[in-house]
């Protein structure tokens, strides 16, 4: 038996022949001659007959991201932003936000204190109201005094943690059934989470076109070490060949594989034609409207810990990186962790740089009236009760009238692209955003009034988009990177 491999763009079909003779086989002996015969279909002769969105069968590279009325819809997913499914408050707060605090739940929540509501967060300390942050007083039950609680601060406070605050609590330990495709997680031990085995996994050939990365099936993949971003920039080169583009998505790392591969899909299907040249205009243009998930994920992702979690110290883990595994490092300054005998000016490489009037940042508690060498001189209709966001207020520069939102600034600016007007919508996108997000957001919006008002009286619109991005890239970018501090 002889077994040809005939490649059509990002598809493999593999047609058998016998031996000298055609006998048996018809329709595949005509397989590669330009024609769909009767007997031919995308799955016997993709060559000949090219699977299409819409033709009711679901052939790779087609997916539920890119071909859902073949595919199906893509199972709700927590981080993706849209809040569906069964997802909801008590779920998923990334996509559906926080639940509302509920006095008498016995869990001092966000918004609540002693003052509000002393059955869940308990009797106030005699001293609070004081103006000093005394031994006794912390941001949880003296919040007037130490100020509020705040992801980022050292200490696992209030309603923090491992979920919504690693960085104070920690990360969660892992589970098969957790719906996350965990370091120590593949298809062929946790299905649950991981999905189904790729066909052609444990075949010992890494194949990220046929959606092996080396999350779902370490048997045939290994992990790099580079970001999605830099994945990206190795795929610039690649002028859309397949070998070159697996081989610089298999030098990405564990959580880089996975956005890359799906950024790549993304882009191939909608925007090919305009990315002769990955790092153009028209290709960062299309990128934004066609693929704006896909794109967020890739440009924000970064690399952790290979296997943090598996419960070994691998020599690229430490008590820094990867306490789960390696231990609790000893209470010094540098290690993560603010102790108790630690603040940010005794080591602010654990507890941050502490904030004062002036130094250059309209930090959380500070703004127009208490610090205008920071946050700049107040909007004129500042304290009118009003967030005129368009005018330039935020929770920023102005929070006797503003409050700050949960979503940075990346889905601001979606929020803002889907806008079909220009009066009240994106207000109300800028008002979603958390304090930096609504900084970097009116930036966004400044440039856009400046360079592109005209063309973006309907901000969804491709001029709109095409103006942003020659006129205002680098605003977009600082947007789309930002994080919630």
């Amino acid at each position: 038996m002889t077994r040809t491999v005939i490649r059509a763009g990002w598809i493999a079909a593999v047609v058998t022949f016998g031996c000298g003779s055609t006998t048996g086989i018809e329709g595949l002996a005509r397989c590669g001659d330009g024609t769909c015969g009767p007997h031919e279909s995308s799955g016997t002769c993709a060559v000949d007959c090219p699977p299409s969105c819409g033709d009711a069968t679901c052939t790779p590279p087609e997916a539920c991201w890119s071909c859902p009325s073949d595919c199906g819809e893509c199972p709700p997913l927590c981080g993706d932003g849209i809040c569906n499914g069964g997802e909801s408050c008590d779920t998923c707060g990334f996509d559906c936000g926080e639940c509302p605090p509920v006095c008498g739940d016995l869990v001092c929540q966000s918004g609540e204190d002693c003052f509000s509501c002393p059955a869940d967060c308990g009797d106030c300390p005699p001293g609070c109201t004081n103006g000093t942050c005394d031994a006794d007083e912390t941001c949880e039950n003296c919040p007037g005094d130490c100020g509020e609680c705040r992801c980022g601060d050292g200490a696992c406070n209030g309603t923090e943690n491992c979920n919504d605050c690693a960085t104070d609590c920690g990360r969660c330990p892992s589970y098969c059934g957790d719906g996350y495709c965990d370091h120590s997680e593949a298809c062929t031990s946790c299905t649950g989470d991981c999905g189904e085995c790729p066909p052609g996994c444990l075949d010992g050939v890494c194949d990220p076109f046929g959606l092996e990365t080396c999350a779902v099936c370490p048997t045939d993949c290994r992990c790099g070490d580079e970001t999605c971003q830099e994945v990206w920039s190795c795929a610039g080169e690649c002028a859309w060949e397949e070998a070159c583009l697996e081989l610089c998505i298999q030098r990405g790392c564990y959580e880089a594989q996975g956005d890359a591969l799906a950024h790549v899909m993304c882009m191939m299907e909608s925007c090919r034609d305009s990315c002769a040249d990955f790092l153009s205009l028209d290709c960062t243009g299309c990128a934004m409207v066609s693929c704006p998930l896909t794109s967020l994920s890739c440009f924000t992702g970064v690399c952790g810990s290979r296997r943090c979690g598996d419960g070994e110290c691998q020599p690229e883990e430490d008590c820094t990186g990867c306490p789960s595994d390696c231990g609790d490092c000893p209470d010094t300054c540098g290690n993560h962790h603010c102790e108790i005998f630690e603040d940010c000016a005794t080591c602010p490489e654990d507890c941050g740089n502490c904030w004062w009037c002036p130094d250059g940042y309209c930090d959380p508690d500070e703004d127009c009236a208490s610090c205008p060498a920071d946050c700049g001189t107040c909007p004129f209709l500042c304290g009118d009760g009003i967030c005129e966001q368009l005018l330039g207020e935020s929770c920023g520069n102005c929070p006797m009238d503003c409050d700050c939102g949960t979503l940075a600034c990346g889905s601001v600016i979606l929020c803002i692209y889907s806008c079909m007007e220009i009066a009240m919508c994106p207000t109300n996108c800028l008002e979603q955003g958390c304090h930096d997000a609504q900084q970097e957001g009116h930036e966004v919006v400044s440039c856009m009034a400046t360079n592109c008002l005209v063309d973006c009286l309907v901000p969804s619109s491709p001029g709109c988009q095409s103006c942003m991005i020659s006129s205002c890239s680098s605003e977009v970018l600082a947007c789309l990177t930002g994080t919630c501090s």
